[in-house]
Protein backbone atom coordinates (compact mmCIF):
# COMPACT_ATOMS: atom_id res chain seq x y z
CA UNK A 1 0.00 0.00 0.00
CA UNK A 2 1.96 3.34 -1.33
CA UNK A 3 -1.04 4.97 -0.88
CA UNK A 4 0.95 7.85 1.72
CA UNK A 5 3.93 8.44 -0.55
CA UNK A 6 2.64 8.49 -3.82
CA UNK A 7 -0.97 10.25 -3.07
CA UNK A 8 -0.32 13.26 -5.46
CA UNK A 9 2.73 12.72 -6.22
CA UNK A 10 4.47 13.80 -9.82
CA UNK A 11 7.01 10.82 -9.89
CA UNK A 12 7.53 7.59 -7.63
CA UNK A 13 10.69 5.56 -7.13
CA UNK A 14 10.38 2.19 -5.86
CA UNK A 15 13.71 -0.06 -4.70
CA UNK A 16 13.39 -3.06 -4.87
CA UNK A 17 15.93 -5.75 -2.70
CA UNK A 18 16.59 -9.15 -1.90
CA UNK A 19 17.57 -10.06 1.44
CA UNK A 20 17.73 -14.48 2.25
CA UNK A 21 19.91 -16.83 3.31
CA UNK A 22 20.82 -18.02 -0.27
CA UNK A 23 22.90 -16.73 -3.08
CA UNK A 24 20.16 -16.66 -5.88
CA UNK A 25 19.36 -13.08 -8.11
CA UNK A 26 15.72 -12.29 -8.17
CA UNK A 27 14.85 -10.09 -11.18
CA UNK A 28 12.18 -7.85 -11.39
CA UNK A 29 10.16 -8.35 -14.62
CA UNK A 30 6.79 -6.55 -14.29
CA UNK A 31 5.30 -4.03 -11.83
CA UNK A 32 1.56 -2.92 -11.97
CA UNK A 33 0.04 0.19 -9.92
CA UNK A 34 -3.64 -0.39 -9.36
CA UNK A 35 -6.36 1.57 -7.13
CA UNK A 36 -7.07 -0.64 -3.90
CA UNK A 37 -10.00 -2.64 -4.33
CA UNK A 38 -12.80 -2.14 -1.86
CA UNK A 39 -13.35 -6.10 -1.57
CA UNK A 40 -10.75 -8.51 -1.96
CA UNK A 41 -9.98 -11.53 0.13
CA UNK A 42 -7.56 -14.58 -1.04
CA UNK A 43 -6.03 -17.65 0.14
CA UNK A 44 -2.32 -16.35 1.32
CA UNK A 45 0.63 -17.90 1.89
CA UNK A 46 -0.27 -21.13 3.97
CA UNK A 47 -2.11 -23.79 2.88
CA UNK A 48 -2.32 -27.76 4.63
CA UNK A 49 -4.29 -30.13 4.16
CA UNK A 50 -2.94 -31.35 7.63
CA UNK A 51 -2.83 -27.87 9.29
CA UNK A 52 0.90 -29.02 9.90
CA UNK A 53 2.00 -25.51 11.67
CA UNK A 54 -0.98 -25.88 14.29
CA UNK A 55 -1.32 -29.84 14.50
CA UNK A 56 2.65 -30.73 13.51
CA UNK A 57 0.46 -33.95 11.47
CA UNK A 58 3.27 -34.22 8.65
CA UNK A 59 1.71 -34.24 4.97
CA UNK A 60 1.93 -38.14 3.55
CA UNK A 61 1.56 -38.28 0.31
CA UNK A 62 0.44 -41.87 0.48
CA UNK A 63 -0.96 -42.24 3.79
CA UNK A 64 -2.37 -45.59 4.90
CA UNK A 65 -6.09 -45.35 6.05
CA UNK A 66 -5.05 -47.08 9.54
CA UNK A 67 -2.64 -44.02 9.88
CA UNK A 68 -5.52 -40.75 9.63
CA UNK A 69 -5.96 -39.20 13.02
CA UNK A 70 -9.58 -38.64 13.82
CA UNK A 71 -8.77 -35.17 14.69
CA UNK A 72 -7.53 -34.39 10.07
CA UNK A 73 -8.41 -30.84 9.13
CA UNK A 74 -7.31 -28.87 6.08
CA UNK A 75 -6.25 -25.02 7.20
CA UNK A 76 -5.18 -22.14 4.52
CA UNK A 77 -3.83 -18.70 6.12
CA UNK A 78 -6.45 -15.72 4.14
CA UNK A 79 -5.28 -12.27 3.84
CA UNK A 80 -7.47 -9.07 3.08
CA UNK A 81 -6.46 -6.60 0.56
CA UNK A 82 -9.41 -4.86 0.14
CA UNK A 83 -9.80 -1.79 1.87
CA UNK A 84 -13.25 -2.67 3.11
CA UNK A 85 -13.38 -4.67 6.53
CA UNK A 86 -14.50 -8.34 5.06
CA UNK A 87 -17.41 -10.16 7.36
CA UNK A 88 -18.09 -13.30 7.28
CA UNK A 89 -15.00 -14.95 6.02
CA UNK A 90 -15.17 -18.54 5.17
CA UNK A 91 -12.91 -21.18 4.31
CA UNK A 92 -14.88 -24.21 2.57
CA UNK A 93 -12.61 -27.53 2.16
CA UNK A 94 -14.22 -30.16 -0.26
CA UNK A 95 -12.81 -34.13 0.15
CA UNK A 96 -13.78 -37.65 -0.52
CA UNK A 97 -17.63 -36.00 -1.56
CA UNK A 98 -18.11 -33.67 1.37
CA UNK A 99 -17.71 -30.15 2.18
CA UNK A 100 -16.73 -28.84 5.44
CA UNK A 101 -16.71 -25.51 6.62
CA UNK A 102 -14.24 -23.38 8.79
CA UNK A 103 -15.61 -21.08 11.29
CA UNK A 104 -16.63 -17.57 9.82
CA UNK A 105 -14.55 -14.55 10.99
CA UNK A 106 -14.28 -10.59 9.63
CA UNK A 107 -11.00 -9.63 8.86
CA UNK A 108 -10.41 -5.89 8.87
CA UNK A 109 -7.92 -4.34 6.04
CA UNK A 110 -3.86 -5.82 5.81
CA UNK A 111 -4.78 -8.36 8.30
CA UNK A 112 -4.77 -12.30 8.15
CA UNK A 113 -5.66 -15.45 9.82
CA UNK A 114 -5.52 -18.91 9.61
CA UNK A 115 -9.37 -21.13 8.81
CA UNK A 116 -9.53 -24.55 9.05
CA UNK A 117 -11.94 -27.19 8.55
CA UNK A 118 -12.20 -31.21 9.84
CA UNK A 119 -12.57 -34.15 7.14
CA UNK A 120 -12.14 -37.59 6.39
CA UNK A 121 -11.34 -39.97 4.03
CA UNK A 122 -12.82 -43.10 4.35
CA UNK A 123 -11.86 -44.93 1.53
CA UNK A 124 -8.53 -46.30 -0.34
CA UNK A 125 -7.49 -44.20 -3.60
CA UNK A 126 -7.07 -40.21 -4.53
CA UNK A 127 -8.34 -37.84 -2.27
CA UNK A 128 -8.38 -34.13 -4.14
CA UNK A 129 -8.63 -31.44 -1.23
CA UNK A 130 -10.38 -28.37 -2.53
CA UNK A 131 -10.18 -24.70 -1.07
CA UNK A 132 -12.78 -22.34 -1.32
CA UNK A 133 -12.78 -19.03 0.13
CA UNK A 134 -16.14 -16.58 0.61
CA UNK A 135 -17.10 -13.63 2.24
CA UNK A 136 -20.37 -11.14 2.63
CA UNK A 137 -19.09 -9.17 -0.09
CA UNK A 138 -18.39 -9.71 -3.62
CA UNK A 139 -14.80 -10.71 -3.97
CA UNK A 140 -13.24 -8.28 -7.06
CA UNK A 141 -10.54 -10.88 -7.52
CA UNK A 142 -12.09 -13.91 -6.92
CA UNK A 143 -9.28 -15.89 -8.75
CA UNK A 144 -7.06 -16.26 -5.77
CA UNK A 145 -9.88 -17.60 -3.96
CA UNK A 146 -9.62 -21.28 -4.45
CA UNK A 147 -6.64 -23.51 -4.46
CA UNK A 148 -6.54 -27.34 -4.20
CA UNK A 149 -3.87 -29.88 -2.92
CA UNK A 150 -4.28 -33.81 -3.17
CA UNK A 151 -2.64 -37.47 -1.54
CA UNK A 152 -3.35 -41.37 -1.90
CA UNK A 153 -5.41 -42.80 0.74
CA UNK A 154 -3.67 -46.21 0.44
CA UNK A 155 -3.22 -49.70 2.53
CA UNK A 156 -0.18 -51.30 2.80
CA UNK A 157 2.45 -48.53 1.19
CA UNK A 158 3.12 -45.13 3.27
CA UNK A 159 5.01 -42.51 1.84
CA UNK A 160 6.09 -38.43 2.53
CA UNK A 161 6.21 -38.15 -0.35
CA UNK A 162 3.38 -38.37 -4.03
CA UNK A 163 5.24 -40.65 -5.68
CA UNK A 164 6.61 -38.46 -8.28
CA UNK A 165 10.13 -37.36 -8.19
CA UNK A 166 11.16 -33.55 -8.90
CA UNK A 167 15.24 -34.37 -8.91
CA UNK A 168 17.87 -36.33 -8.28
CA UNK A 169 19.50 -36.49 -4.68
CA UNK A 170 22.22 -35.77 -3.74
CA UNK A 171 23.72 -33.83 -6.51
CA UNK A 172 26.96 -35.96 -6.03
CA UNK A 173 25.85 -39.05 -5.41
CA UNK A 174 28.99 -40.49 -5.17
CA UNK A 175 29.06 -38.56 -1.36
CA UNK A 176 28.38 -41.30 1.45
CA UNK A 177 25.13 -40.68 2.91
CA UNK A 178 22.02 -40.92 4.55
CA UNK A 179 18.97 -39.96 3.90
CA UNK A 180 15.80 -39.88 5.68
CA UNK A 181 12.15 -39.62 6.04
CA UNK A 182 10.02 -39.20 9.35
CA UNK A 183 6.99 -40.63 10.18
CA UNK A 184 4.79 -40.33 13.24
CA UNK A 185 2.77 -43.49 14.63
CA UNK A 186 -1.23 -42.77 15.46
CA UNK A 187 -2.28 -46.48 15.14
CA UNK A 188 -0.22 -49.65 16.42
CA UNK A 189 0.92 -51.15 13.14
CA UNK A 190 3.87 -53.38 11.76
CA UNK A 191 6.60 -52.44 9.42
CA UNK A 192 7.80 -55.03 7.05
CA UNK A 193 10.48 -53.33 4.76
CA UNK A 194 11.28 -50.17 3.18
CA UNK A 195 10.66 -49.19 0.15
CA UNK A 196 13.37 -46.41 -1.59
CA UNK A 197 13.01 -44.95 -5.61
CA UNK A 198 16.60 -44.81 -6.93
CA UNK A 199 17.09 -42.80 -10.32
CA UNK A 200 18.81 -43.31 -13.17
CA UNK A 201 22.53 -42.67 -13.33
CA UNK A 202 22.73 -45.25 -9.95
CA UNK A 203 25.86 -47.28 -10.71
CA UNK A 204 24.81 -50.97 -11.23
CA UNK A 205 26.42 -53.57 -8.63
CA UNK A 206 27.01 -50.84 -5.82
CA UNK A 207 25.93 -52.29 -2.20
CA UNK A 208 23.01 -50.11 -0.46
CA UNK A 209 21.32 -50.84 2.62
CA UNK A 210 17.74 -48.99 4.87
CA UNK A 211 17.38 -48.46 8.30
CA UNK A 212 14.83 -47.81 11.01
CA UNK A 213 15.20 -44.77 13.54
CA UNK A 214 13.70 -44.16 16.59
CA UNK A 215 13.51 -40.55 16.38
CA UNK A 216 13.28 -39.60 20.06
CA UNK A 217 16.78 -41.21 20.73
CA UNK A 218 18.67 -40.04 17.40
CA UNK A 219 17.20 -36.56 18.62
CA UNK A 220 18.68 -36.77 21.41
CA UNK A 221 22.24 -38.68 20.29
CA UNK A 222 22.45 -36.58 17.04
CA UNK A 223 25.45 -39.44 15.80
CA UNK A 224 25.01 -41.11 12.43
CA UNK A 225 23.18 -44.19 13.73
CA UNK A 226 21.97 -42.63 16.58
CA UNK A 227 18.55 -44.21 17.44
CA UNK A 228 19.18 -46.96 15.37
CA UNK A 229 16.50 -49.61 15.58
CA UNK A 230 17.52 -52.23 12.97
CA UNK A 231 18.45 -52.51 9.53
CA UNK A 232 17.82 -54.76 6.44
CA UNK A 233 20.16 -56.69 4.79
CA UNK A 234 22.40 -55.26 2.16
CA UNK A 235 21.26 -55.25 -1.65
CA UNK A 236 23.23 -54.14 -4.90
CA UNK A 237 21.70 -52.01 -7.24
CA UNK A 238 20.22 -53.75 -10.50
CA UNK A 239 20.93 -52.01 -13.77
CA UNK A 240 17.65 -50.62 -15.21
CA UNK A 241 15.95 -50.93 -12.28
CA UNK A 242 15.64 -46.92 -12.05
CA UNK A 243 13.40 -44.10 -12.33
CA UNK A 244 14.09 -40.87 -14.41
CA UNK A 245 12.93 -37.44 -12.92
CA UNK A 246 8.84 -37.57 -12.86
CA UNK A 247 6.52 -40.58 -11.85
CA UNK A 248 8.49 -43.55 -9.82
CA UNK A 249 7.56 -46.37 -11.46
CA UNK A 250 10.48 -48.75 -9.91
CA UNK A 251 10.78 -49.01 -5.90
CA UNK A 252 13.30 -51.18 -3.88
CA UNK A 253 11.94 -52.99 -1.45
CA UNK A 254 14.51 -53.77 1.42
CA UNK A 255 12.51 -56.20 3.64
CA UNK A 256 13.60 -56.75 7.43
CA UNK A 257 14.38 -60.15 8.90
CA UNK A 258 12.06 -59.54 11.80
CA UNK A 259 9.13 -56.97 11.15
CA UNK A 260 8.87 -53.84 13.97
CA UNK A 261 6.14 -53.74 15.76
CA UNK A 262 5.62 -50.02 16.11
CA UNK A 263 3.26 -48.53 19.08
CA UNK A 264 0.76 -45.49 18.80
CA UNK A 265 2.94 -42.62 20.01
CA UNK A 266 6.01 -43.99 17.96
CA UNK A 267 8.29 -41.69 16.24
CA UNK A 268 10.04 -43.31 13.14
CA UNK A 269 12.69 -42.59 10.73
CA UNK A 270 13.12 -44.56 7.24
CA UNK A 271 16.71 -44.40 6.47
CA UNK A 272 18.84 -44.93 2.91
CA UNK A 273 22.36 -45.01 2.85
CA UNK A 274 24.90 -45.06 0.61
CA UNK A 275 28.55 -45.82 1.43
CA UNK A 276 30.17 -43.86 -1.42
CA UNK A 277 32.82 -43.99 -4.17
CA UNK A 278 29.83 -44.96 -7.01
CA UNK A 279 27.84 -43.16 -7.98
CA UNK A 280 23.89 -43.69 -6.31
CA UNK A 281 20.97 -40.82 -6.16
CA UNK A 282 17.66 -41.45 -4.66
CA UNK A 283 14.50 -39.09 -6.03
CA UNK A 284 13.05 -36.56 -3.95
CA UNK A 285 9.90 -35.18 -4.14
CA UNK A 286 7.56 -32.48 -2.74
CA UNK A 287 8.29 -29.52 -0.42
CA UNK A 288 8.59 -30.31 3.49
CA UNK A 289 8.90 -27.87 6.39
CA UNK A 290 12.38 -27.06 7.79
CA UNK A 291 13.16 -30.18 10.30
CA UNK A 292 10.83 -32.86 8.90
CA UNK A 293 13.40 -34.73 6.68
CA UNK A 294 16.69 -34.93 7.12
CA UNK A 295 20.41 -35.94 5.06
CA UNK A 296 23.37 -37.13 7.03
CA UNK A 297 26.73 -36.40 5.10
CA UNK A 298 29.29 -34.03 3.94
CA UNK A 299 26.99 -31.51 3.37
CA UNK A 300 28.06 -28.69 5.65
CA UNK A 301 30.61 -25.74 6.11
CA UNK A 302 34.11 -27.54 4.92
CA UNK A 303 32.71 -30.30 4.09
CA UNK A 304 31.34 -31.24 7.89
CA UNK A 305 29.37 -35.06 8.29
CA UNK A 306 26.43 -33.79 10.13
CA UNK A 307 22.96 -34.50 10.33
CA UNK A 308 20.99 -31.20 7.95
CA UNK A 309 17.47 -30.95 7.43
CA UNK A 310 16.14 -30.77 3.79
CA UNK A 311 12.69 -29.28 2.70
CA UNK A 312 12.61 -32.00 -0.68
CA UNK A 313 11.11 -35.08 0.92
CA UNK A 314 13.38 -38.20 0.33
CA UNK A 315 11.59 -41.20 -1.59
CA UNK A 316 11.77 -43.32 1.25
CA UNK A 317 8.71 -45.02 2.29
CA UNK A 318 7.36 -47.60 5.09
CA UNK A 319 5.90 -50.73 3.32
CA UNK A 320 3.23 -52.28 5.61
CA UNK A 321 2.69 -55.76 3.16
CA UNK A 322 3.30 -58.69 5.39
CA UNK A 323 4.12 -60.40 1.77
CA UNK A 324 6.50 -57.81 0.95
CA UNK A 325 9.80 -59.52 -1.07
CA UNK A 326 12.98 -58.25 -1.76
CA UNK A 327 13.65 -56.43 -5.06
CA UNK A 328 14.61 -59.06 -7.66
CA UNK A 329 17.38 -59.74 -9.66
CA UNK A 330 17.59 -59.70 -13.22
CA UNK A 331 17.86 -63.31 -13.73
CA UNK A 332 14.48 -64.67 -14.01
CA UNK A 333 13.09 -67.42 -15.32
CA UNK A 334 10.36 -66.54 -17.84
CA UNK A 335 7.47 -68.77 -19.72
CA UNK A 336 4.55 -67.83 -21.24
CA UNK A 337 2.02 -66.27 -18.37
CA UNK A 338 4.35 -66.18 -15.77
CA UNK A 339 8.04 -65.45 -14.56
CA UNK A 340 10.22 -66.96 -11.64
CA UNK A 341 12.90 -65.22 -9.76
CA UNK A 342 15.92 -66.54 -8.06
CA UNK A 343 15.03 -66.79 -4.14
CA UNK A 344 16.13 -64.83 -1.34
CA UNK A 345 18.60 -65.28 0.74
CA UNK A 346 20.45 -67.97 -0.98
CA UNK A 347 22.75 -69.53 0.18
CA UNK A 348 20.19 -70.11 3.30
CA UNK A 349 20.06 -72.25 6.29
CA UNK A 350 16.42 -71.24 7.47
CA UNK A 351 13.58 -69.48 6.01
CA UNK A 352 13.99 -68.43 2.08
CA UNK A 353 11.32 -66.21 0.02
CA UNK A 354 11.04 -67.37 -3.61
CA UNK A 355 9.04 -64.64 -5.50
CA UNK A 356 7.09 -65.03 -9.43
CA UNK A 357 5.08 -62.97 -11.00
CA UNK A 358 1.74 -64.24 -12.95
CA UNK A 359 -0.01 -62.75 -16.17
CA UNK A 360 -3.26 -63.99 -14.96
CA UNK A 361 -4.69 -66.00 -12.48
CA UNK A 362 -3.29 -69.36 -12.03
CA UNK A 363 -3.17 -72.79 -10.38
CA UNK A 364 0.28 -73.11 -9.04
CA UNK A 365 2.14 -75.74 -7.65
CA UNK A 366 5.47 -75.35 -6.02
CA UNK A 367 8.49 -78.29 -5.04
CA UNK A 368 11.47 -78.57 -4.27
CA UNK A 369 14.22 -81.90 -5.35
CA UNK A 370 17.70 -82.21 -3.49
CA UNK A 371 20.59 -82.95 -6.32
CA UNK A 372 19.50 -86.72 -6.86
CA UNK A 373 16.01 -85.12 -8.03
CA UNK A 374 14.33 -86.66 -5.13
CA UNK A 375 11.06 -83.84 -4.12
CA UNK A 376 11.80 -83.24 -0.21
CA UNK A 377 9.39 -80.20 -0.13
CA UNK A 378 6.07 -80.01 -2.11
CA UNK A 379 3.03 -77.88 -2.22
CA UNK A 380 -0.21 -77.28 -3.98
CA UNK A 381 -0.91 -73.41 -3.75
CA UNK A 382 -4.02 -73.65 -5.79
CA UNK A 383 -5.48 -70.48 -7.73
CA UNK A 384 -3.21 -67.53 -7.61
CA UNK A 385 -3.82 -64.21 -8.35
CA UNK A 386 -1.99 -62.27 -11.27
CA UNK A 387 0.92 -60.25 -10.19
CA UNK A 388 3.79 -60.49 -7.84
CA UNK A 389 3.39 -63.71 -5.62
CA UNK A 390 5.69 -65.93 -3.38
CA UNK A 391 6.18 -69.03 -1.05
CA UNK A 392 8.44 -68.80 1.71
CA UNK A 393 10.29 -72.20 2.28
CA UNK A 394 11.95 -73.66 5.48
CA UNK A 395 15.05 -75.44 4.47
CA UNK A 396 16.30 -75.34 8.31
CA UNK A 397 15.55 -78.97 7.81
CA UNK A 398 17.28 -79.72 4.76
CA UNK A 399 20.31 -81.18 4.66
CA UNK A 400 23.78 -78.98 3.36
CA UNK A 401 23.63 -78.74 -0.68
CA UNK A 402 22.16 -78.05 -3.29
CA UNK A 403 18.96 -77.83 -4.27
CA UNK A 404 16.27 -76.93 -7.33
CA UNK A 405 13.33 -75.39 -6.99
CA UNK A 406 9.78 -76.03 -9.94
CA UNK A 407 7.16 -74.04 -10.28
CA UNK A 408 3.97 -75.72 -11.92
CA UNK A 409 1.81 -73.06 -13.36
CA UNK A 410 -1.93 -74.21 -15.12
CA UNK A 411 0.61 -77.23 -16.24
CA UNK A 412 3.79 -75.18 -17.03
CA UNK A 413 6.92 -75.44 -15.20
CA UNK A 414 10.01 -73.98 -14.58
CA UNK A 415 12.99 -74.90 -12.52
Amino acid sequence: DITEAAGGQETVYIRFRWSGTWGYSWEIDDIKVYDTPANDTRIDNYLSYTDFERTGYYEYGAWPLSQIPADLAAAAKVYNVGYEDQTNVTLGVTAAGTTAYSSAIMLAYATADTLSAAYMPSALGPVAVEYTLTADAVDENPENNMASQSFSVTDLSWGRDDGVSTAAAPGDGTDDYITMSLFDIVEDVVVYAIDVAIMDGSEAGTSVITHLFDMFDWNDSGEQYGGLLQSTDEFDIIEGNTNSVGEVTTWYTFVFDEPYMAAAGDWLGAGFEHYGGSNVQYGESKFTQDQTAFIYGPFGSGSAYDWYYTNEVPMVRLNLNPNAVNTISEEEVSTTGFQMYPSFPNPTNGVTRVQFRLDRASNVNFEVRDITGKIVYTVNMGTQAPGYNSISVDASEFASGVYTYTLSVDGERAT
